[in-house]
């Protein structure tokens, strides 16, 4: 099996050292040689210091999306419109096609998947969401007898390890992201990462899988970890909570909700102790019950590990003559669950005059509106100033939260709504 790879950066780079390293191994588990016959890079001139032959490299896209010689593609070069119609001419050709791009997936994997079932090859995706965690695979094949209900996670490393070291060290948002940037776990414009669109279109891809319904990105509600503080950390550390970057999606009836959000996590919860840049998912099903994936979320060796056990799945396929018969099929079209129908808990922290009866007027707010209370702290007053008063429900309709809010920031003793995390108990 004769391999053409678009890119040979991080990830491509580990492609080709397992491929070599490996090889003997992955010949005896597809029955022939697999190698790498032509690479696309971007120029010819920059050394790169491989065991690959000189006459691999090339920068036409031609070589590989229509050459002949060429059986399977691999792309790992990122980017959106450009590579989604290389991905597309090279399924119309009958070339299966591996892919780490979560970009192309989140936005086109849908359609990209009817045109490989269209032309019988396979399109494999298992690197584009969580690196080396087999999670796409898992919930393709192993919950295939099972009917999973909701699935939640840390899907991006970056955040994760900035927000582990917030806690931790009790450092601001502003010193972590500098770290991060300078351990190179964030780009110098940190968008896709901190506001949550990398989460958002990871949720996108896994959400679509588990539930059996097309979930487009615009679906994802998304917020990001820009405006957690050390007091939103500290104040959750004390009701037994860590604040965590997380990736929610749930299935109700025929309907799907799919979120990114920055959670309270309770301790007891396994996803509280995922650390640093590792990613994990976590998910509920009916006849399994609650199963966690946990490893690393990114890097050169894990994602190309993804990258080539995809490799792998697609030259036995091709070898049984089922190419294009698995994984791709026609989805139907998701169904959202109303906004104000989502279900959750919710943590609240709040600046509020320090005067007698106050807390008994946010109690009363809540219970007229009907949203039951599980914890309630004060804190003590410093001086004459303001105090702070952090609640947690117990579980609501999103809609009553929102006339919470509302109603808090219309009440006179309430100074200022300081933060709302939703909340994951054990």
């Amino acid at each position: 099996m004769r391999i053409g790879l678009m890119g040979f950066g991080t990830v491509g780079s580990g492609v080709a050292h397992i491929l070599h390293h490996y090889r003997e191994d992955i010949a005896k588990q597809t029955g022939g040689d697999v190698h790498i016959a032509r690479v696309l890079v971007r120029t010819l001139e920059r050394p790169r210091g491989t065991l690959l032959d000189d006459a691999v490299w090339t920068t036409n896209a031609d070589d590989i999306v229509a050459h002949p010689d060429i059986d399977l593609v691999i792309e790992v070069m990122g980017g959106l419109e450009e590579t989604r119609a290389l991905i597309e001419r090279a399924l119309r050709a009958g070339k299966p096609v591996v892919t780490a791009n979560k970009d192309v997936v989140a936005r086109y994997g849908a359609q990209l998947c009817a045109i490989a079932l269209e032309h019988g090859c396979d399109l494999f995706y298992e690197a584009s969401v969580a690196g080396g965690i087999p999670i796409i695979r898992a919930l393709a094949h192993s919950y295939a007898s099972d009917r999973i209900t909701r699935l939640c996670g840390i899907v991006n490393g970056t955040t994760n390890y900035m927000l582990t070291r917030m806690a931790a060290d009790g450092a601001s948002y502003e010193a972590v992201l500098k770290e991060a940037q300078a351990l190179g776990y964030a780009e110098a414009d940190p968008s896709a990462d901190v506001c949550g669109w990398d989460a958002a279109r990871k949720m996108a891809i896994l959400s679509t899988l588990a539930f059996h319904a097309e979930v487009q990105l615009d679906d994802v509600a998304t917020e990001g970890i820009d405006r957690v503080t050390q007091a939103d950390i500290a104040y959750g550390a004390k009701l037994g909570y860590t604040v965590k970057l997380l990736g929610t999606a749930a299935r109700v009836g025929q309907r799907v909700t799919v979120s990114v959000q920055p959670t309270m996590v309770h301790h007891a919860h396994p996803l509280a102790s995922v650390h640093g840049v590792f990613n994990a998912v976590y998910v509920y099903s009916e006849a399994i019950g609650a199963a966690m994936y946990v490893g690393a979320g990114a890097g050169s060796l894990p994602t190309a590990a993804s990258v080539v056990a995809d490799v792998i799945a697609a030259v036995r396929h091709n070898r049984l003559g089922v190419s294009g018969k698995t994984w791709s099929r026609e989805l139907p079209l998701r169904t959202l669950l109303p906004e104000e129908e989502v279900r959750g808990k919710y943590f609240y922290l709040l600046s509020v005059a320090d005067r007698v009866g106050v807390l008994a007027q946010i109690t009363d707010l809540f219970a007229r509106i009907g949203v039951s209370l599980q914890s309630v702290l004060q804190q003590s007053p410093q001086l004459d100033g303001p105090v702070d008063v952090i609640l947690i429900t117990h579980e609501t309709h999103r809609a009553a939260h929102a006339q919470c809010l509302e109603a808090l920031e219309r009440l006179d003793a309430v100074e200022h709504v300081k933060s709302v995390y939703q909340v994951l108990d054990a």
